[in-house]
C-alpha cells in the first residue's frame, strides 16, 4: 500500500484515527499544566461553530492568551502542502494567528516550519519527544491496519465458502428433484384414472353377466 493510498482510501479512516488520537493524546500530557491544555471538542464546549472546518486538536494558554494546536500526518511529497492547507483551513475564529500547525512525517520528524512554531510557543514538546510517540502512533496505526484487513480477508473467505455452499446445495436438489405433489384433495386421481383406463382395456369393453 503506498502512503498517498493510505492516506486518501476511505477504508482506512478508522487507522488514521487511531494514529492521530494516540499523537494528540501524547502531547496532551507533555504540556506543562499552568497552560492549561485541554481537548477541542463538544464535551469541553470549545469546539468552533462558526466554519466546520476548524478542528483544532487541543488549546491551551499562552501569555494569557488562548492558542490551539492542529496535528496532521504528511507524505514528504505533499507535505508542504499539507502546512499551506491548515493556515489557509483557518481563517476566522482564529485569524489573529493563534494556531499551531504541527505536520508529522511518517518516519517520525517534524515538519521544520512546525518546528518553529513549537519552539516558540510550546517549548516543552521537543523533537526527540515528538519523534519517539510518532514512531509509535504509525506502529499501532500499522497494527490496527493489519488486524483490520485481517479481518477483512476472513470475512471475505466465510463468504465466498458460504456461497459455495450454497450452489453446491442448488446443484443437488436441480439433478435430483421430485416430482410435484398434487395439490391438496387431488391426491391419488392421477393413479385412479390409470386404473381405471387398464380395467377398461382388459374387459374388451364388455358389459358384466347381469347386463347379458
Amino acid at each position: 500500500m503506498t502512503a498517498q493510498h493510505e492516506i486518501r482510501c476511505n477504508r482506512n479512516a478508522g487507522i488514521r484515527t487511531v494514529r492521530h488520537d494516540y499523537m494528540v493524546n501524547h502531547i496532551l500530557t507533555k504540556i506543562d499544566h499552568h497552560r492549561h491544555p485541554r481537548p477541542v471538542d463538544k464535551a469541553h464546549g470549545n469546539l468552533p461553530s462558526s466554519n466546520k472546518l476548524e478542528k483544532p486538536d487541543i488549546e491551551f494558554q499562552y501569555k494569557n492568551a488562548t492558542y490551539v494546536l492542529d496535528v496532521t500526518f504528511a507524505v514528504e511529497a505533499n507535505i508542504c502542502n499539507a502546512f499551506k492547507g491548515k493556515i489557509l483551513k483557518y481563517g476566522g475564529t482564529y485569524s489573529d494567528n493563534r494556531v499551531i500547525l504541527l505536520v508529522l512525517r511518517y518516519n517520525g520528524t517534524v515538519y521544520e516550519k512546525s518546528m518553529n512554531m513549537l519552539t516558540t510557543f510550546l517549548p516543552e514538546i521537543t523533537d526527540s519527544f515528538l519523534s519517539k510517540h510518532c514512531c509509535l502512533a504509525v506502529a499501532r496505526a500499522n497494527e490496527k491496519a493489519k488486524l483490520h484487513y485481517t479481518s477483512l480477508i476472513t470475512n471475505a473467505l466465510h463468504d465466498e465458502t458460504i456461497a459455495i455452499k450454497h450452489g453446491q446445495k442448488r446443484d443437488r436438489h436441480a439433478t435430483g428433484r421430485r416430482a410435484p405433489r398434487a395439490p391438496p384433495g387431488l391426491e391419488g386421481v392421477g393413479a385412479r384414472q390409470e386404473g381405471e383406463t387398464q380395467g377398461n382395456a382388459g374387459s374388451g369393453g364388455l358389459g358384466t353377466t347381469a347386463d347379458n
